[in-house]
């Protein structure tokens, strides 16, 4: 196998004479190529390869190899291969990396996910170095995955998706820029301002949670809602033309404005 390969290894259940079952099969193919990826844009900055299988046998165990293509010159495709077992490895051992986040970690549980149970056993190698995952790999992952940091602060954005059916009181704000959205759960005494805010733009203070390796915030315990005008609804130039028609005092405009630069110089 050369170097920029990766081989997975599926043994099925013995109550299906260790075949593996096609869904568990999808499955699993599915959940290596997102981690892949991921693990290929950590490598090189951003998504810089195609995946080929190589090779496929189905005598027991199953066995697909996978070679990582470089889309562009110098890049090396053996460190995103053997950057999926690193990681594995790593995990397994209770040492996370700093640079696996939520989201990694979401699609490395999703690659152990049903080892014991749709599938007995699942293995990836590259090179001479294998990675088992199991009950301790999954294990230390859902233990990542519980990870969160609290702060107090605000979140700005559209106010949309609002539940107030059973006493919900969620709804999700989706900001101009940062996360693609933040759940937050209000209390009821703010269930007229967020009725209100329904498709305005708001700004929320609260508890924020902040999931591992995430910049910004996944949800909000919120304690107030400020819920902005709409745009049509703000004054115009011709609205406040002279509005303020004694602020100058007794000099004229280029008189106040004259004296107001000769302070800044001073």
């Amino acid at each position: 196998m050369s170097d920029d390969s990766i081989k997975l290894i599926i043994e099925g259940r013995v109550e299906d004479d260790k075949h593996v079952l096609l869904p568990a099969f999808v499955d699993k193919l599915d959940a290596l190529k997102k981690v892949l990826n991921q693990i290929d844009a950590i490598q090189s900055g951003k998504q810089v390869s195609n995946y080929r299988i190589v090779n496929l046998s189905h005598s027991s165990p199953a066995t697909v190899v996978i070679q990582a293509v470089p889309q562009e010159d110098g890049v090396d495709a053996s460190a995103t291969v053997n950057g999926v077992i690193d990681t594995i490895n790593k995990i397994t051992d209770g040492k996370i990396p700093d640079n696996v986040d939520f989201s990694l970690l979401s699609k490395l549980k999703d690659l152990g996910k049903g080892v014991g149970t749709s599938i007995s056993s699942l293995s990836l190698s590259a090179g001479n170095i294998t990675a088992y995952i199991g009950k301790e790999f999954n294990a230390q992952v859902e233990m990542a995955l519980s990870e969160e940091d609290v702060c107090f602060g605000s979140v700005e954005g559209v106010l949309e998706a609002i539940n107030i059916h059973d006493n919900n009181n969620t709804f999700n704000i989706y900001p101009l820029v940062g996360a693609s959205k933040v759940h937050c759960h209000f209390p009821p005494g703010l269930h007229d301002d967020a009725i209100n805010g329904v498709d305005r733009k708001v700004s929320v203070d609260g508890v924020l949670t902040y999931r591992r390796g995430e910049v910004y915030p996944s949800s909000v315990e919120v304690k107030s809602i400020e819920v902005y005008p709409v745009e049509k609804d703000l004054p115009t130039f011709d609205d406040l033309f002279g509005i303020a028609q004694d602020a100058t005092g007794q000099l004229s405009s280029e008189g106040f404005v004259r004296n107001l630069r000769d302070e800044w110089d001073a």
